[in-house]
C-alpha cells in the first residue's frame, strides 16, 4: 500500500482553516441578536423594569447563544473529497489528490474484487499524487475571508460596550398605589391594586401588601406582581369594616388607600345577578323540599333523601346569594337527572327474575319464607331472610343435608334467573336482527326505485326503520348500564357460587366451616344487592311524584324575586295589608278589616269590574273585583283548561264536629291553626294535586295554585 500520510496532512491543515472560517461566520451571525438582547436587557435592568437576577440570566443566555453558534461552526463537517478538490484546483494538480483519496478508500474496502491491472493503475496514480503533493498550499487553497456581517457585528459590539460602560445614577423613587379594584370585597376575594414601581429588582417576593396600619396590620396573600399592578387575596381573618391597604416594595411603602372588608351577607357583596330570595319565596321553595323529604321518608327512598339534602344545600347557597338563577336552575336539573337515572323497564325485569327465583326457593323448607318474599316482591323481607340464613350458616344451625338441599334450591333459582335473562336478550337480538333485515330490504328497494316518488317513499320508510333500530340499540345499552341490572347479575352470580359451595362434599370439619363462612359471606352480599334493587323499586315508584315536585320547585325558582326588588309582577307581595292579614290569620290572630275589600292598594295599577271603576296611584278603584288575568307569562293560553268543571256547594254532615264549610269559614275569620282545619287542608290539597296532575293545567296557574295553598297552610 502506498504511504499517503503527506496527502492527509495537507488535507487536514486545509480542513482546520475551513472550520475556523465557519466558526467566525456563525459566531458573527449569532452576535447580532445576542447584542440586541443584551442592549435591551441592560437598559431594562438600569431602569428597574426587570429584576437584576432576570437580567443576569438573560445575559448568560446571550453568551451561551454566541458560544454555541461559534462551536457549531467549528464542528461543521467538511468532506475529504471537498478539501482535496480545493487543493487540486489551487495547485493545478488535475484532481490527483482527490483521486488518490478515492483510490485509497476503494482499495481498503474492495481490493479482492479488483483485477490486477486496475489495482496497479490505482497504485501508480496514488504514487503520482504523493510526488505532486508538495505543490499544494493549504493557505492559498483556503484563504480567510472577512464575515459578511462583520460591520454590523462591530457596530452592535460598540453600542453594547458603550451602554454597559455608561454609569447611571440610581434614583430611588417611592412606589405609588393608585387604585383598588374593587374597593370593597369579602374575605377570600381577589383584589387588584394598580400603581407604579410596585416591583423591585429583587423580584415579586420583595412586594408585600398589608390591610390596616401599625401593629394591627395584616399581611395579605400576593397572587401576582408586575410593575404596575398587584393581585392579592383579602385575608380570611380580616376584620369586617373600613380599613386601608398599603404596599411595601422593598424598603419603601406606598401611601395607604381606603378599603372596606364586607360581611359575606352584606348586599353589596352579592352580585346583582345572584339569587337572594325574599323570605316568602324562600319559605315556599323550602316547603317543596320538605315535601320531597317527606315522600322519601314515607317510602324509605334513600336516593330521594339524598336529592332533598342536595336541594337544601342549593337553597342555602341561594339564601346567601352565592349562585345566580341560571346556575341554580342548572344545578336543579343536574340533581334531578341524577335521581332519574335508571330504567323502569329494567327494574320490572329484575323484579320478574327475582319472582321466578322465589318460586324455586319456596319449594325448599329452609328457603320457603325467602321464596315467598321474592315472589310477592317484598324485597325488604327477602333481604332480612337472606341475612337470617347467613347467620344460621355462621352458627352451624344448618345440617349438611339441609345445606345440600339449600344449594340445589339456589342453583335452580339461579338457573331460572339466567334463562329469563337469556330469553330477553335473545328476543331483543331477534328484534334488532329483524330491523336490520328490514333496513337492507328497504335500501335495495330504494336503489331499484323506478320513479322519484317511489324512491322518496322508500327513503322515508328507511329513515323510520333506522330510527327504530337506533332506539332498540339505545334501549339495550341503557339496560346494560342500569344499576339494578348490574346488581341482579351480581346477585345471580353470588347465588350460583353459593349453591356450588353448598353442594361440595366436605371431608373435614375445618373445610366445612370454611365453606360455610364463604357461603355466609355470599348470602350477605346477596342481601345487600337485594336491598339495592329494593331501593331502585322505591325510586321508580316515586319518580312520577318527584317529576311533579321538581317541576314546581324549578317554576318557583324561575319566578322568585330578588330580596328588596318588588316589581309590578310580584303578585303576592304588592298588597301589604293582605300579606299581613294572611300572616296574622295563619297564626290564629285577628284579621284586618278592609284588607280584602276591592279597590284597595297603593302604587300603579288599575282595577276594572262591572262597576266600570278605575283607580290609579292612591285613587280608589272600582267597587267590584277585576276580571283580568295575571300579566305574567303562563306558558300557554292563560285561561284554557282541559278538564270539565261544575259548581258545587259545600254541605255539612250531621254528627259530631263542624262541617267542612263551617271549618273553612271559621278559619278564614279566626286563623288557620286549628286541628280540624289541618284535616280539611290536607284533604283538599291532595285532591287539587290529583286534579292538576290529571288535567292539563297551564304551568302559570299551577304555580299560583301551589302558592295559594302555601299561603293558607295550617300553622301549629
Amino acid at each position: 500500500m502506498v504511504d499517503t500520510s503527506s496527502i492527509h496532512q495537507v488535507i487536514g491543515a486545509a480542513r482546520r482553516r475551513l472550520k475556523l472560517q465557519a466558526a467566525l461566520e456563525w459566531g458573527g451571525i449569532a452576535s447580532v441578536p445576542a447584542s440586541i438582547v443584551t442592549i435591551v436587557t441592560v437598559v431594562a435592568s438600569r431602569q428597574h423594569w426587570i429584576p437584576e437576577s432576570t437580567a443576569v440570566v438573560v445575559l448568560i443566555a446571550c453568551a451561551a447563544l454566541l458560544a454555541g453558534a461559534t462551536l457549531a461552526g467549528a464542528l461543521r463537517p467538511f468532506s475529504q473529497n471537498l478539501v482535496a478538490t480545493k487543493l487540486d484546483r489551487q495547485a493545478n494538480l488535475s484532481d490527483r489528490l482527490a483521486s488518490a483519496c478515492a483510490f485509497e478508500a476503494k482499495l481498503s474496502k474492495d481490493a479482492k474484487n479488483l483485477d490486477t491491472d486496475t489495482s496497479a493503475m490505482m497504485h501508480l496514480a496514488m504514487l503520482d499524487a504523493v510526488r505532486q503533493v508538495g505543490k499544494a498550499d493549504p493557505k492559498a487553497a483556503t484563504p480567510f475571508q472577512k464575515p459578511k456581517e462583520i460591520r454590523l457585528v462591530l457596530v452592535f459590539a460598540a453600542i453594547t460596550a458603550l451602554i454597559a460602560g455608561i454609569h447611571v445614577e440610581k434614583t430611588i423613587k417611592r412606589p405609588q398605589l393608585v387604585q383598588l379594584i374593587p374597593a370593597v370585597a369579602v374575605p377570600g376575594a381577589t383584589v387588584t391594586a394598580t400603581g407604579n414601581r410596585l416591583l423591585t429588582p429583587a423580584g415579586p417576593a420583595d412586594t408585600v401588601i398589608f390591610l390596616g396600619e401599625g401593629k394591627l396590620a395584616i399581611p395579605a396573600k400576593v397572587i401576582r406582581v408586575t410593575g404596575k399592578l398587584v393581585d392579592f387575596e383579602v385575608p380570611a381573618d380580616a376584620p369586617i369594616g373600613v380599613t386601608t391597604v398599603t404596599i411595601r416594595a422593598g424598603a419603601h411603602k406606598t401611601l395607604p388607600l381606603p378599603f372596606e372588608v364586607l360581611d359575606p351577607v352584606d348586599p353589596r357583596a352579592i352580585p346583582e345577578e345572584n339569587v337572594v330570595l325574599e323570605d316568602e319565596d324562600l319559605d315556599f321553595v323550602r316547603d317543596l323540599v320538605v315535601e320531597l323529604r317527606t315522600t322519601a321518608e314515607a317510602n324509605e327512598d334513600l336516593a330521594l333523601e339524598e336529592l332533598a339534602n342536595e336541594l337544601d344545600k342549593l337553597l342555602d347557597q341561594a339564601e346567601k346569594g352565592q349562585v345566580n338563577k341560571k346556575q341554580m336552575l342548572e344545578a336543579l336539573n343536574k340533581a334531578e337527572e341524577k335521581y332519574m337515572e335508571g330504567s323502569e323497564e329494567a327494574v320490572e325485569e329484575s323484579l320478574s327474575d327475582l319472582k321466578k327465583a322465589g318460586r324455586e326457593l319456596k319449594k325448599d323448607k329452609l328457603t320457603k319464607d325467602l321464596g315467598k318474599a321474592l315472589e310477592t316482591g317484598d324485597l325488604d323481607k327477602a333481604k332480612a331472610e337472606m341475612e337470617k340464613l347467613a347467620k344460621k350458616l355462621d352458627e352451624n344451625q344448618i345440617s349438611d343435608k339441609q345445606a345440600e338441599k339449600l344449594g340445589k334450591a339456589m342453583e335452580r333459582a339461579a338457573e331460572k334467573m339466567a334463562k329469563a335473562e337469556e330469553s330477553r336478550e335473545e328476543k331483543s337480538q331477534k328484534r334488532m336482527s329483524k330491523q336490520q333485515d328490514n333496513i337492507r330490504k328497504l335500501e335495495k328497494k330504494r336503489d331499484e326505485a323506478k320513479t322519484e316518488k317511489e324512491r322518496e317513499e322508500m327513503v322515508r320508510r328507511l329513515e323510520k326503520e333506522k330510527r327504530e333500530l337506533r332506539r332498540l340499540e339505545r334501549k339495550k345499552e341503557e339496560k346494560q348500564k342500569d344499576a339494578s341490572k348490574r346488581e341482579l347479575k351480581q346477585l345471580r352470580r353470588k347465588m350460583s357460587d353459593a349453591a356450588k359451595e353448598l353442594q361440595k362434599k366436605q371431608q373435614q370439619q375445618q373445610q366445612r366451616q370454611k365453606s360455610r363462612r364463604q357461603v355466609s359471606k355470599s348470602m350477605r352480599d346477596m342481601a345487600k344487592r337485594t336491598g339495592k334493587v329494593s331501593q331502585d323499586k322505591r325510586k321508580m315508584a316515586n319518580k312520577g311524584k318527584v317529576v311533579t315536585q321538581m317541576s314546581d320547585l324549578k317554576e318557583a325558582m324561575r319566578r322568585a324575586k330578588r330580596k328588596g326588588n318588588k316589581g309590578p309582577k310580584n303578585r303576592f307581595g304588592r298588597n301589604g295589608k293582605r300579606k299581613q292579614d294572611f300572616g296574622s290569620r295563619a297564626r290564629g290572630g285577628k284579621g284586618q278589616k278592609g284588607a280584602w275589600k276591592p279597590g284597595q292598594g297603593k302604587g300603579k295599577g288599575q282595577g276594572q269590574g262591572k262597576g266600570q271603576g278605575k283607580g290609579q296611584g292612591n285613587q280608589p278603584g272600582g267597587k267590584e273585583y277585576g276580571d283580568g288575568h295575571d300579566p305574567d307569562s303562563l306558558m300557554g293560553d292563560p285561561t284554557k283548561m282541559a278538564g270539565n268543571t261544575k259548581d258545587e256547594s259545600l254541605q255539612g254532615v250531621r254528627g259530631k264536629g263542624p262541617s267542612t264549610r263551617e271549618t273553612i269559614l271559621t278559619s278564614a275569620q279566626k286563623g288557620f291553626a286549628s286541628r280540624s282545619y289541618e284535616n280539611v287542608y290536607v284533604k283538599y290539597k291532595t285532591i287539587v294535586e290529583e286534579v292538576i296532575k290529571a288535567e292539563k293545567v297551564p304551568p302559570g296557574y299551577k304555580h299560583y295554585v301551589n302558592r295559594y295553598f302555601h299561603k293558607i297552610k295550617p300553622v301549629r
